[in-house]
């Protein structure tokens, strides 16, 4: 691989772009998608439950599922519950919790290696604690990891806790083999060594593909930017300093690409939808 070697301000996905996208997806024979969930695929919401996938959404990355050409990687911070509840219909591959679970299809989950959790019964107090003080903050339990929101809160006064909060997990951390994370309205807390690079390596690796997009729209999804191929197409969702190539303002935007992707002779492919209630007509090309 020849990767991206540092952060720059990426071109925007114009028509030319974006033309040249869909041609080389045309004509490529295997394809690898890496897709990041929340602020890529859907907006961000003011608290993660209600950032749910649409039916729009749902059809689209069916679709580019189902398509055998097609292997389609969801890489989220989400629970692996959540992702079982929204996509576990899918013809898609699982990645919760930025990549401490993973779920190939038709398998079952499976941890990325082997995982402590005892740190987080020290460290969730001192998030209560933030949260105490900043109201609209909340604290979110997974199984590997402990998140601090405050998407909720006054912008100001959560920014200012965030960044004590960090300081303070960092100071408290320094001999707890865990990595803290500021995020777009959030502080995590997670296992060292656990990042989407090392959740994406089974499908980099391993399947010789002739196409790579991946998508993401923060810190996340930086590291997994920087170790693709030049021929990749990365792009980052919002104009900011980036491994990517390429830039897109908003999730709409997002959609619509994937959308365009779907374009060719349809074939049959039932499927019911998450809400169990609907069936699709799957296009592959």
């Amino acid at each position: 691989m020849n990767p991206r070697p540092e952060a720059a301000c990426a071109k925007p996905l114009d028509p030319a772009a974006h033309s040249k996208l869909v041609q080389e997806y045309d004509r490529s024979l295997t394809r690898l998608m890496l897709l990041d969930y929340d602020g890529t695929l859907v907006p961000f919401a003011s608290y993660p439950q209600l950032a749910k996938p649409t039916r729009r959404l749902i059809n689209c990355l069916h679709r580019l599922g189902a398509n055998p050409r097609n292997e389609l990687v969801l890489l989220s911070g989400r629970d692996r519950a959540t992702l079982d509840n929204w996509f576990g219909s899918l013809p898609m591959a699982l990645v919760a919790e930025h990549g401490a679970w993973i779920k190939e299809q038709q398998k079952q989950w499976q941890t990325i290696k082997p995982l402590r959790a005892e740190w987080k019964t020290t460290l969730f107090p001192m998030l209560q604690r933030y949260t105490d003080q900043v109201p609209g903050a909340w604290v979110e339990e997974k199984e590997f990891s402990l998140v601090w929101h405050y998407r909720a809160a006054d912008d100001d006064r959560g920014t200012v806790a965030a960044n004590e909060l960090t300081d303070d997990l960092i100071a408290l951390t320094a001999n707890v083999d865990v990595q803290v994370v500021p995020g777009d309205k959030t502080v995590e807390v997670r296992n060292a060594g656990v990042d989407k690079v090392m959740a994406s390596r089974a499908w980099l690796l391993n399947i010789p593909c002739d196409f790579i997009l991946a998508i993401g729209d923060d810190l996340t999804d930086e590291d997994l930017f920087a170790v693709l191929p030049w021929k990749a197409f990365s792009i980052r969702v919002g104009n900011r300093p980036t491994r990517a190539r390429f830039h897109v303002r908003a999730p709409e935007e997002v959609l619509q690409l994937l959308e365009s992707l779907i374009d060719g002779e349809y074939i049959e492919q039932p499927f019911q939808a998450y809400d169990g209630h609907s069936t699709i007509r799957a296009l592959a090309r």
